[in-house]
Parts: structure tokens; sequence; C-alpha cells
């Protein structure tokens, strides 16, 4: 009773409610909707203002002028577990995590430019409204009755003018205040006038019910109420930010910034901020500078340090926890559209076929009608803009996670141990190859997953909704939908696991291809040289066999997928239909089935959409446990150990170190190592180490081939495994180098093979530091690059290419030393320097570099065989034999011992003279450096405009031709009639209940009659034992055929029973099983096609690749042609079909959607000319800037290909510099560069998304509109029902033929890029038919050059200069001269790695220009520089075609002095015993060979390259230093047998170890690309003028020179003489 008196008192006659009649009552609405909820939420604002003011009040003081003046510098985190960023570093860009702001000010409002119209409009709105509520007040106070009215009559609009007068405090205090946008002010009124607009339209809404059309004064005042409200709501979503100045200001590099994060609600929600990028790129080729620079949340390195702040248990987990705002804002825009999309159409649908159906006495009046329509309207609309936003977000979320996985990938490179030289499980194999992909593939699938998260939730809740929509309109008929799903859930399981287990195995056989491809392109140059194209193509192609086999599964099992869901929604609503109809006697109306059709549109989209997401799901989860595995690698642990009192400094105590073998590190206190037991096929070992390198001193490592001497420095430098004992080697940590550039470690590393980056020389060896003019030009003196870089055409400005290709391997070794050099190390660690330089320049470097001037008060420790030219500078001298230090300290007590095997001092009795000094002095002048930027690598092209047509031809040849396509095509036009004949089927089902005259109807009862008599009559026996359906052999039914069926009285009287559901039933399953047959055969017939042009393409671009020119590998880098090879073949495999067919498919449905209404309606053809119009416009601005945008996406992907190769190869070499955190900031860096297009062309995908649905939205708005207006004509509800559903349909269409042919033309790009790789230059034919050498050929060896003339380019100087000579057959000539000479061109010209310009070279009497490739280079053998192996095993590095038996291999093996008579270990000879040491390698032919010979020092891989010579046999032999990284004893043992073995063999050798050539019958001395010499040694030697007595006079071995030449120039003339 007393909360009865309550009510009674407070809402008087009018009843609380909160319902009465479907709506809410005038109490409830006015004292909770109006007054309570906006005075509930104003009380909290005014409490969180005063709270934040106070809290403000109290921490006032500098740090509040900090907070109001400086910059916002609140970050993500830190990476600092890696120790690759730092926290304090002020060069990186930080942006708050909870900002929508990058790298913005945060200022006090005297410097904010305030948008007074917005402001003033806001507080002058404010006051009108809260006057207009005190006149309402007054008003009522005047009209009051206390027997009619409760005091919520009065009370409510004085409570809202008080609402309101709080809104005009907080507009007037927006204007005045210094603290607004700290106190948010704005935030707070916009969500006030946003609660005050939505309160306003459920009073017009509760008016509109129930007075219509019929207004009064409330009604007006409301109606201003509404208008002024929604003025406020146009304010909010209308007003940009502050500060929108700023964004016309472009930064450093000339990019603007982001629109997006300074734009307006409206501009957000239409991607408006994206116009000035779509009018620009409609108008112009883009380029790099025009698109906007990435927000600061957006930026790779800020994400990277968010993620490693949050970073969990699993890379998943830490994804989400790092997005979870986002995630949680993606949500509510998630929910909103999945909300709306799911009812709101479909309830209007129903609502105005309802309408439809009941005219011409509807209860509604036209107002409604046409309310209907722009509910649709807006139904349609406002979950797409939400729709948007999401897919936005998604993809923000895509482009984070792509940037943390590979940032986390390329930061575990930098920091796992190396495992490439561990060949005992299929893991290790193609470690490159592999990596690369989780940085190209798996990265991309995550972050795919991450885009479209929200499908997860998304499409169970529309499926739900769907389905309780269903069961609301259709009752329990519903639930048996929900029943077939269930029951076929099992059959969707298991495809999806099918999916998981072959989408793993293509990723396996993916790998496996391109790491063959990877290793085919590091080593083409080998490959060349011994004409293997042809074994590596087979090798390739078995991979890529393997590979379309999995391709092919995992199509086949996308074609049962999409049959299954096809056929899924088909099986619902069959079941749906049976009960309906049948089980409970339903009657179809068209309101009922066309809504339900609609929902079920809505269900089979979500269905649909299912698979796709599963395999998001399952590519995802393949991905991440790729990645979390190679992430779980362990990494190298460099702690210095602490030091004792009589612990060394530099050094190890009591070691034993292993090769990493991929396991954890290992426990020093608990394995015990058995050492005895060590061959290739598992870890060298180093043991019992005992040394301590003097402090600012120069320390010397030697010992013979493969002793442990590079082991030993990586064992220093932290590479190895400590096993037992302590390691010492201070570095510098990052906190105490401010610096990093150079070696912000403190220590240097020249590695034995020396890694250069793809930069120039200057470049190379700045490595970050700064430029000092000074200090350069005395490293280039000292490390002797001065004359090289007078060469160069470009100087130090000439890029070195991949690898160091441009350069010779001597000036690849200075531009590595002159690196360390120049660096701030103090701490040098060098590996056999000397090697690949000749002697006189080594002796230069030694003098002048390594105990200069620049290297004093620095500690050298220097592996090299240059012993005794060494010596007298060292403090300490380390010799190595089998892992083991056999002897170290001072020179004179290693010369004491004997260790040296008689390498004595040598004398300082040669001047140091400069190696210049030693050329001719015509060379000598100075050369001008031609001015250009001295680029070898090309930018990547990129094409313009529209993709051209020829690309579009070049895929429809290959995937099967012009007939292939035309029976396609077919099938899609026969598909979709039969999709758009069900829907008109269920027009004909509704329509036979009120239409009796239908044929359809007719022609149903005579076939069911037909059927039944038949039945009857033939059939009655054998039916008569079963329980046929009582109404399929009704009375009423056989009466009905046997009657008049034209008699209209008895047919409309009995229409519902003569409506044969069965008939109707059948043929709607019918049409839905062919459909499913045709959409599951048209996949598999496109798949088929798909394959076909997948496996043209790749082998094709295969060929070529395989034929191009020597100079397009100088001139293009790896990682851009391995991005063809991947990226490209993958988008060209995976995505390329199905975005056609789904092109295709929209194409067809959208052409029969304007067809099918315009045949129903024709008035629609009027707006549809205008609607066409505005998808033309779109589509036309959006197109060329998408197709730009993805086309500079496509082109910045390669960089980062290429510096993750770069960086695995070169990892030691950046690990001991210290280097990680500037190389880190430099792939951060591109990785933005590739993200800036991806993001912003999506942006611009959405800009078109937004516009095509509200165009869309509008051909439902017309199609509507025409309906209500054509009823006085006459319209039926059938035709209306399936006019509706398709224009429905008709945005998704339309906005999926915009978008795929978008996504299809982002597509061609990928086959434009394989284009340009089909269309390279090729080298000449490897066989030429007519005109190939005799078998045998050459028999001889004779070589004659006659004027060759050489050069690389024909816009380069010539690098041989009409040169000819005449080597006899059987001739050993030496070829030497300084760096740069020739030497190498020279070499190769012997190959035709390039064409003569002019010239000829001859080979027993056949010139080499008229034969093909394979013929030459398969007669040749060349024993190159750097050694290359491949993965496989030692018998196919000696032998790939399996031409030779084991015993020949053995031999080679042991003539080459790999082994010796006493280690050869054959597999049929397993008991033969060694008698080596401990650390004895036992050799077999089976002993496999890591990627990139890994498992084997550098040594031993020449050695092994010299083994393949051997084994060949060739009559013409070409050694390019294949000797430089052996000790000289094994250089002297492998002198002896080139000479017994290759006796009758002609012989080309460049060296620069003067004592190899020396006894050989000629020297050749080339200077500057001309013959200074040529003769034989002694008679040079002879000559006080001769440049090789010069050379030899530097050496230090000038008298032990001339007794050699003399003893072989006596030797050859008493064998002339006999």
């Amino acid at each position: 009773m007393v909360n009865n008196s309550i009510l009674e008192n407070i809402c008087g006659t009018d009843p609380w409610g909160p319902w009465e009649d479907y709506d809410l009552t005038n109490c409830f609405r006015e004292v909770v909707i109006d007054a309570g909820i906006l005075l509930l939420y104003s009380t909290a604002s005014l409490c969180t203002l005063i709270s934040a003011y106070l809290q403000l009040r109290r921490h006032k003081g500098p740090d509040y002028e900090r907070l109001l003046n400086s910059q916002c510098n609140s970050n993500y985190g830190t990476i600092e577990q890696s120790g690759l960023i730092e926290d304090n570093e002020t060069d990186l860009d930080v942006s708050d995590d909870n900002s929508d702001y990058s790298d913005e000010t945060l200022v006090s409002n005297q410097e904010i430019p305030k948008n007074m119209i917005f402001d003033g409009t806001r507080l002058a709105i404010s006051i009108i409204i809260c006057l207009i509520f005190s006149l309402l007040a007054i008003i009522r106070w005047q009209d009051h009755n206390g027997n009619q009215h409760g005091n919520y009559w009065i009370v409510t609009p004085i409570l809202e003018a008080i609402v309101w007068g709080y809104a005009i405090t907080l507009a007037s205090f927006n204007i005045v205040s210094q603290q607004r946008s700290i106190l948010h002010i704005r935030g707070h009124l916009n969500v006030l006038y946003s609660i005050a607009f939505v309160s306003s339209i459920i009073n017009i809404h509760s008016l509109y019910l129930k007075l219509g059309i019929d207004f009064n004064l409330e009604y007006y005042i409301n109606l201003l109420i509404l208008s002024f409200s929604l003025i406020l709501v146009c304010i909010l979503i209308f007003e940009p930010q502050d500060d929108v100045e700023l964004l016309s200001k472009p930064n450093a590099d000339g990019r603007y910034s982001s629109p997006e994060v300074k734009c307006s609600l409206y501009d957000k929600l239409l991607f408006s901020w994206v116009n000035p990028l779509i009018s620009k790129g409609f108008r112009s080729t883009l380029d790099d500078k025009d698109v906007f620079e990435l927000p600061g949340f957006a930026k790779a390195k800020n994400i990277l340090k968010a993620f490693h702040s949050f970073q969990k248990s699993s890379i998943i987990k830490s994804l989400i926890f790092t997005f979870r705002k986002e995630l949680l804002i993606q949500l509510i825009y998630s929910i909103i559209w999945s909300l709306m999309y799911s009812f709101v159409p479909p309830y209007y649908l129903q609502k105005l076929l309802s309408y439809v159906q009941d005219y011409p006495t509807p209860e509604d009046s036209y107002v409604t009608a046409y309310s209907y329509a722009f509910g649709l309207f807006w139904g349609t609309v406002i979950p797409s803009l939400c729709f948007q936003q999401a897919l936005y977000i998604g993809r923000h979320l895509s482009v984070k996670s792509q940037a943390i996985i590979i940032g986390e990938v390329y930061l575990k490179a930098l920091s796992r141990k190396d495992t490439s030289g561990i060949v005992d499980n299929e893991e290790s194999k193609n470690k490159t190859g592999k990596i690369t992909n989780l940085m190209a593939v798996d990265a991309q699938k995550i972050s795919e997953f991450s885009a479209y998260i929200f499908y997860l939730y998304s499409y169970p809740i529309q499926i739900i909704i769907s389905i309780w929509l269903l069961y609301s309109l259709l009752g329990l008929s519903a639930l048996a939908g929900v029943l077939a799903i269930i029951i076929t859930y099992p059959l969707q399981a298991y495809t999806n696991q099918m999916f998981q287990t072959i989408h793993k195995s293509l990723m396996a056989a993916t790998d496996k291809r391109m790491g063959v491809i990877n290793e085919l392109l590091q080593a083409i140059r080998v490959i060349k040289f011994f004409a293997w194209e042809d074994q590596f193509r087979a090798k390739i192609m078995s991979a890529r066999d393997n590979e379309i086999k999995e391709i092919k599964r995992r199509l086949m099992q996308w074609v049962y997928m999409i049959c299954l869901w096809t056929s899924l929604p088909l099986i619902i609503m069959v079941a749906v239909f049976i009960t309906y109809t049948k089980l409970f006697g339903n009657e179809l109306t068209a309101a009922v089935a066309f809504t339900a059709l609609a929902l079920f549109n809505n269900l089979r989209h979500a269905l649909d959409e299912m698979p796709s997401m599963l395999v998001y799901i399952i590519q995802a989860q393949v991905s991440n446990s790729r990645i979390e595995k190679f992430l779980k690698d362990p990494e190298i642990d460099r702690k210095c150990s602490i030091q004792n009192f009589n612990d060394p400094y530099i050094g190890f105590k009591s070691a034993t170190f292993q090769w990493p073998d991929g396991e954890d590190s290992i426990d020093n206190s608990s394995v015990s190592v058995d050492l005895t037991m060590q061959t290739p096929l598992n870890k060298f070992t180093l043991k019992n180490l005992n040394v301590s390198f003097p402090v600012n001193e120069l320390s010397i490592i030697c010992g013979p081939t493969g002793s442990g001497k590079t082991s030993l420095l990586m064992a220093l430098l932290g590479e190895m495994e400590c096993v037992d004992g302590r390691v010492f080697l201070p570095r510098m940590t990052t906190e105490s180098s401010n610096k990093l550039g150079g070696a912000p470690s403190g220590v240097a590393y020249v590695a034995q093979t020396a890694w250069l980056q793809n930069a120039t020389i200057r470049d190379n060896i700045l490595f970050g530091l700064p430029f000092d003019q000074e200090t350069y030009a005395k490293v280039l003196r000292v490390c002797a690059l001065d004359r090289d870089l007078e060469i160069l055409e470009f100087g130090d400005q000439t890029e070195v290419g991949e690898k160091g290709i441009t350069l010779s391997g001597g000036q690849k070794q200075r531009v590595a030393l002159a690196r360390a050099v120049y660096s701030q190390a103090k701490i040098i660690i060098i590996d056999d320097c000397l090697s690949a330089v000749d002697s006189h320049t080594a002796k230069h470097i030694y003098e002048q570099c390594l105990v200069g001037d620049l290297m004093k008060d620095r500690t050298r420790i220097l592996v090299t065989h240059h012993v005794g030219l060494c010596l007298r500078g060292a403090a300490k001298v380390v010799v190595m034999k089998d892992g083991q230090i056999s002897g170290e300290g001072t020179v004179e007590k290693i010369l004491a011992t004997g260790l040296l095997d008689g390498v004595t001092l040598e004398s300082e009795e040669e001047s140091e003279t400069s190696v210049e000094d030693v050329t001719d002095a015509k060379s000598q002048k100075n050369k001008t450096i031609r001015e250009g930027d001295g680029k070898l690598v090309a930018e990547e092209t990129r094409a313009v405009g529209r993709v051209e047509w020829k690309y579009y031809k070049l895929y429809l040849v290959a995937s099967g031709g012009f007939w292939y396509w035309m029976s396609l095509l077919l099938l899609f036009i026969v598909a979709q009639t039969i999709q758009v004949g069900q829907e008109w089927w269920i027009r004909e089902w509704t329509k036979a209940y009120n239409d009796p005259y239908s044929q359809i109807h007719q022609f149903a009862l005579t076939i069911s009659g037909g059927i039944t008599s038949f039945l009857q009559e033939n059939l009655h026996n054998s039916m008569k034992n079963f329980a046929l359906s009582s109404y399929v052999l009704s009375p009423t039914l056989n009466h009905s055929i046997s009657t008049d069926h034209f008699s209209s009285v008895n047919i409309w009287e009995e229409t519902h029973e003569r409506v044969n559901v069965d008939y109707y039933l059948g043929v709607y399953v019918s049409i839905g099983l062919v459909c499913t047959i045709l959409t599951s055969f048209k996949a598999y017939y496109m798949f088929m096609g798909s394959l076909v042009a997948s496996r043209k393409l790749h082998n094709d671009m295969l060929d070529k690749i395989l034929s191009a020119t020597i100079r397009f590998y100088d001139t293009t880098p790896i990682g851009r042609i391995l991005n063809r090879f991947s990226k490209d073949m993958e988008t060209i495999d995976q995505n390329f079909s199905p975005v056609v067919m789904f092109l295709l498919y929209s194409c067809h449905a959208t052409a029969s959607v304007i067809l099918v209404i315009s045949i129903v309606m024709p008035r629609f053809l009027i707006a549809a000319v205008f609607i066409s119009a505005i998808y033309i416009i779109i589509g036309a601005y959006y197109i060329a800037t998408s197709r730009d945008l993805k086309r500079l996406e496509s082109v910045s992907r390669s960089p980062i290909y290429a510096a993750f190769g770069e960086t695995i190869i070169g990892v030691s070499t950046i690990r001991a510099f210290g280097a990680e955190k500037r190389l880190m900031k430099r792939m951060l860096s591109l990785v933005d560069n590739n993200n800036r297009p991806f993001i912003f062309n999506w942006a611009c995908n959405r800009w078109l998304h937004t516009r095509v649905d509200i165009a869309g939205g509008l051909v439902g708005l017309s199609t509507a509109v025409i309906i209500v207006y054509n009823l006085s004509n006459g319209m039926d509800p059938g035709l209306a029902g399936f006019a509706l559903l398709n224009a429905l349909n008709f945005t998704g269409h339309v906005i999926w033929v915009l978008r795929m042919y978008a996504v299809q033309e982002m597509n061609m790009n990928s086959v434009e890029r394989v284009h340009d790789y089909l269309v390279l230059e090729e080298e000449p034919p490897r066989i030429v038919e007519g005109h190939r050498p005799p078998p045998e050929w050459p028999t001889k060896g004779d070589i004659q050059v006659k004027n060759l003339v050489m050069q690389y380019a024909p816009d380069n100087p010539p690098v041989l200069k009409d040169i000819s000579f005449h080597i006899k057959p059987a001739e050993k000539v030496g070829i030497v001269g300084r760096t740069g000479s020739g030497k190498s061109t020279l070499a190769t010209s012997f190959f035709r790695f390039m064409e003569p310009t002019s010239g000829q070279i001859f080979i027993d009497d056949i010139d080499i220009s008229t034969i093909g490739l394979f013929d030459l280079r398969s007669k040749l053998t060349i024993i190159p520089q750097d050694p290359v192996l491949f993965s496989g095993t030692l018998r196919s590095n000696l032998d790939s075609f399996n031409e030779y038996d084991d015993a020949e291999l053995w031999n080679a093996l042991r003539r080459a002095h790999l082994i010796d008579d006493t280690t050869i270990s054959s597999d049929t000879d397993n008991d033969n015993k060694s008698s080596q040491s401990e650390q004895s390698q036992a050799w077999t032919l089976d002993a496999p060979v890591s990627e990139n010979g890994n498992n084997y020092s550098q040594g031993q891989r020449q050695l092994i390259a010299l083994a393949r010579a051997l084994v060949r046999k060739s009559k013409l032999i070409i050694m390019d230093e294949a000797t430089a990284s052996v000790d000289f004893k094994t250089d002297r043992m492998i002198q002896k047998t080139i000479r017994e073995e290759f006796s009758d063999a002609t012989l080309l050798c460049i060296a620069h170890r003067l004592r190899t050539v020396v006894d050989y019958d000629k020297i050749l001395v080339l200077d500057a690309g001309k013959i200074v010499e040529f003769d034989h040694p002694y008679i040079l030697l002879q000559n006080p003028a001769s440049v090789f007595r010069g050379m030899c006079d530097r050496s230090g071995d000038f008298a032990e020179l001339v007794e050699v030449a003399k003893a072989k120039y006596e030797k050859n003339y008493s064998n002339i003489s006999v």
C-alpha cells in the first residue's frame, strides 16, 4: 500500500509501467529515461571532474607544468629483456598506449586553437534547451491538475532544466578554462548530448504511437528538443580535434602526418580523412612520400615495446593482453554491428511485407510504411559503419601483430645459438629458408587471424540472433535447423582437422622448396661455373612437385568444406520448412517466407564465413607453433666470468667448448662430455684451453687447417658453448656506450669470410658511426684501400652489392678490416685477414695497420698463416692442433719449441714501401671520381597505372586458355541462375496459397496426381504393407484429381489442402542440391586451373632465373628474388583462384539482382542509373589509389627479406660489434616502411566500403519506397519480398565486386612481378646444335686469347683492355696483379659470364663464343676463392651427377690432403681403424654437409672444392685463390699434388702467395686491365725493371723465390734440351 501511494504521488493517474501497449508509460519514460538517467550521469560527471581537479591541484608544481608544456613521453614499455632497445633512448618516438596521438605535445589551452564556432554553438543550444525545459515546467505548473497529473509532471522538466544548467556551466568552462583538455570537458558534454538525443528519440516514438500525426504543444516541444539535440550530436560528430593545423606540416622525410589522429568522429566513421590520399592517387601515381606518416601508436618500435611490457607465456596471450584496449573498442563496434545487422533489416522487412500483404486495409498509415523503408536504410547503414570500424581496428591489429612477429623473429635471429653446422636432424637443414619463411609467411598468417579475430564472436552472435528470430517467426520449426547444425558438426570438425594437417604439410613443403631456392641463389656462381643448372632445376622441381601436391590437397579440402558449408543452409531450411508446413501445418506466406529467407541469408553468410575463419585459426595455430618453437631456441650466453686475482683479463681458464647443437645450454656442473668421439657428424670440440692474451698488444693464433683457430675466436666471442671452465672477454655495456654505431660492445671482429652489408663502401666502413674525414683517410691508407677507390668508378660511394659481390676477395677483406679499425673498439679480433691479399699488400697491412699508429693501445688477436711476417710484432703466439693449444707463449719461446715448422722471424730490412710503389708508375696518376651515386643495385621497379592486359593474358593463358575460361563463365552463369531460381521458387510457393489459377500450381497438382495414380494402380500390392502417408493417398487429393480443376469455388475452398507441399519442397531441395553440386564443381574447376597456372609460372620463372646473366645477380638482391618465389608465388598458388572465384560470383550476383529488380519494378531503373554512377565514381577513385599503395607495399617488402638474409649470414660479426640495437632499429624502420602503404591501403578499402554500403542502402530504400508507392496499383507480396530480398543482398554483392576487383588487381601485382622475371636478359644458349664440340674436347688445353676487351656493362669502362696471349697445352700459368687489375674477370671470361666487347678466346682451336654454355662450362673446372658447398653429403658435393665410384672420390680427398691413407673410412670398410689423436676426424663419403658447408672450417671447404675439381679431371683448370685459407704447409702439399695430378692439364692460377706460382711455367702480370708481363718467372726475376721482380723483392722471400724459379727453369730447359 505504501509503495502504491508513493507511485500515485509520483505518477498520479498514469501507471508506473514500465510497459503499456508495447510502449513505455509516460511516468516511467519521463522519470527514468528523460530525467533520471541524465541526472544520474550529470552527478557522476560532476564528481569525476571535481576529483580530477582536486588531484591536479594537489600535484600542481614542476611536474604539472612539465605535463602542460613538454612532450608527453609516456611509453609503451621496453624490450630490455633482449637488450636491444633501451628505456631512455631519446631518438625513439614513443607514444602513450592510451592515446591516439603520436609524438604530440600536451600543451596549455593558450597554445591550442579553439573551435569557437562549435564551442559557441554548444553553449547557445544548451541555453536554449535549458530555457525550453524551464518554460515547459512553468506551463505544466499552470496546467497542473492534482487529480490527473502526478508530481513527475512538474518535477521532471525542472530536473532536466537543472541538468542543462550543468551543461551550460561545462560549456562555459570549456571556452574559458586552461585545463579543458586535461579534464576532458568535451567528452563529458558529448556523452550528455548523446543521452539526451536518445531520450528525445524515445519520446518522439512514444508520442507517435499515441498520437500519430496529430500534433499538440508537447509534441512540438519534443520535436524542438529533438532538433536541438540533433544539432549537438552533429557537433559531436563533425567537430575535429584540436591542432589540426599540425597536419599541414611535413616531417623530415617530407611526409605529412596521418589525419586519422586529429579527425572528427564523422571523418573517422566515414574514413573521410583518407580523402586527400584518395584524390592524389586518382590524379597521379602515388610515391612513397605521398603516403601519410604512420601514427606513433602504429610504429613498430612502440608496438614491440608494448608487447614486451605485457609479455605472457605464449605469443597469442601476449598479443591479446597488449591489444586489450583495441580489442575492447572492437568488441563494442562488433556487438553493435552483429545485433543491428542480424535484427534490424529482417525486422523492417517483415513489417514492410506484412504491410504489403494486408493492403489495402492496413492498420498503419503510409507514414508508417515509409518509416519501415527508412528503417531498412538505417538498419543497413549504421551496422555497416560499425563493421568498417571493427575491420579497420582489426587491420591495425594485423599490422601490429606482424610487426611484433617480425621483430621477435629478428630479435631471436640476433641472439640465438648458431646451429647451422649441425646436420644430424631435419630441423637444422635449410635454416635460412625457414627463418625467412617465419618472417614472410607465418607472420602474415598470424596477422590475418588478428585482422579478423572479431569474427570469432560476431558470427556466433549473428547465428544465435538469426536462430532466435527464426524461432520467433517460425516457432518450434526453427529448432529443427539448430538440430541440423548439431548433427553436421562432427563432419565439420573432421574437415577442419584435415585442413590443419594438410596446411602443416604444405608449410613444410614450402620451407623445403624455399631452402633449395635459397641455396641455389646463394651459390649461383658456382652452379653456373660447373653447369649444374639442370641438376638444381630437377632438385627444385622435385620440391615444387611435392608442394603442388600439398597445395592440391589443400584446395581439394577447401572444395569439400565449400560443399559442406554450402549444403548446410539448405539442410537447415529444408528441416525448418518441413516441420513448419508438414509437421505443424502452417501456411507459408510471403512475409514469413522472405523474412525467413533474409534471416537464412544472414545465417548462411555467417556460416559461409566460418570456414574462412577456421582456416585463419588453423593457419595461425600452425604458424604460432612454428614461431614459438623457433623463439624457444637456445640463445648464446656471453656473460663474462667473474674474474679472480689470478684470472686473465682476456682469455680462457681450463675451458672446453663445443658448437651448439640446438639444445639448451649445457650445465657445467652436471654434464660430463665425451671428447673422444668427434667427427663431422657431430660437434667439433675445443678442450683444455688455458691462455691469457696480453692487453694492448698483438697476439697471433696459428696452426694447420682444421685445427680450431676460428673456433677459438668464436669461443672467445661467446658463439660456442662453454662446456667446462671459464672465458674472459670484457665487453662494454649499452649504457656505457653513447653511440649505437661502430662497435658499442668495445669488440670488433673481422671474419675469415668477410661480411659486408649491401651498401656503399663508406657506409660499410663507418658502420653507423659519424664520418670523420681525417680518421677515415688514415683508415683507408693503412688498409691499402686508396688505390682501389681510385680504380672504382664511384670511389667509396660504390655499392658493394649483396655479399660484396662487386669487390674482389681481397677488397672485401680489407673493407671489413677498415670497419674494425674505424670503430671505437679496444679489442679487435681478426680471422686470417691476410690470406685474401697478395704478399706485399699483406706486408703493408701488417706494418701500417696491425702494428701501426691506429692500432696502438688496442688489443689485437690475429689468426693467420703468415706467421713469419707477423711474428716480430707479436707479444704472444698460440699454436693450435686438433682443437687444443699445443703451445703458447712469447715468440722466442714458441720458436724454441719448434712448433712452427721452421718458420723464422723475418728481418726488417725491407722498407715500409706503400703497396702503390710496386705498380707501374703510369698507373699512379690520380683518377677523377665520376659523379654519381655509385649504385649497383637499382631500386625495385614497380608498375604504374592500371594493370595491363598482357598480365591478365599471361595468367589466363597459363591457367587454361580461352575455352577453359568460357566454360568456367558458363558454370557461374548456370549456378547463379539456379540460385535465383531457388528464391523465385519460394515466391511461387507462397503465391500458390492465394492464387488457385497459378499454372505452376496446376502443374504441381497434375504431376502429384499422376504420381499418386501410378502408385495406386501399379504399386498397391507392394505398398499395402507400408504405412503410407494419409496425406499422399487422402480421399481429398484423389477427389481433387478426378474432378474439375477449374472449379473456382471448390479450389478456393480447398486451396490450403490442395497446395502440395511435397512438390514445392522437393523442387526446392532439388534446386538446392544442383546449386551445391555446381558451386563445388566450379570451385574444383577453378582450383585445377590455378594449379596449372601456378606450376607453369613457377617453372617459367625458375627457367629464366637459371638462364639469367650473372650481371642480373650482381644487381639484384637475393631477397628480391626470394620475394618472387615466396610471397608472390604464395599469392598465385593460394590466394589468386579464391579471389577470382569470388569476383566472378559477385559480378554475376550483382547483375542478377539488377535484372530481377528491374523486371519486377521497372521504375527502379531510374534510381539504378544514379546509384550506378555513384558506384562508378567511387570505384574509379578507390581502385587507382589502392593499386598504387599495393605496389608500394610489394616493393617495400623485399628490403625486409634482404635484411633478414644479410643478418643471418653475418650474425657473428654483428654480435661481436654489439650492433644488434642499430640493426634492430633499421629492421623496425623497414617494417614501418612496409606497413605504411599497407595500412593506408586498408583505410582506403574501408573508405570504399562505407560509401558503397551507403549507396547500397539507397538501393534498398529506393526499392522499398517504390513498393509502397506502387501499392495503389497492386503489388504482389511475393514479388515485393523477392525484390526486397535481392535489394538487401545487392550491397554485399557490389562491395565484393569492387573489393575483389581491387584485391585481384593487387594480386595481379604478383603476376606483374613474376612477369618481370620472365623477360630477363638471358645468357647464350646452353647447347647450340650444329656447333657442339667433340665429346672429348678439350683434348690438349691449348689457349689463345686475341685482342680481348671485356666490360661489365655498356656504360662501364673496360675491365680488360685489348689483351692477347697464348698458353700452350699443359702449361701452368700464374696470374698475379694488383687488386682490381682484372684477374678474376679474365678467369670468368673463359666461362662466358659476360660476352666480350671484342676479341676472341680459343680453346683447342674452337672459338668458345660459338658453342653452347653447357658444352663449355661442363668441360672446364674452376676452384673459386670463396668455396661453396651444398647441403647434402660429402659424396653429393664431390660427385653431383653420380658419375664416379667411391674409390675415385676417396682418391680425390686424399690428393686434396683432406685425409691421409690412415683416415679413409668407407661405407664398406667399417673395421678400418684410425691412428689419429683423440680429436681426429673419421671421414665418410656420407658425412653430412650443412647449409653453406658451415660444419667445416673455411680451409676444409676450400680443400673439398679442390677435391671436387680433382674428380672432374678437366684439361683446363682455373684456380682463383683456391688455397688462400689453408696453412703454408698444406698449400705446398697441394701445389705438389697439382703438379703431379694435373701434369697433362692446362692450369691458370690466380694467387697472392708468390710462392704458390713462382715455380709455374709462366707468370702473367696484369695491371689496370692490361698485360704488363708474360714470361717464365725466372726470366722475369732476372729483369730489374720487372713488376713481378718488384713484387717478389718486397715479399721478404726473394732469395727463396729466385731459387725455386731457377730450379723450375733449369728443369724445363733440360727437358727441352733432351
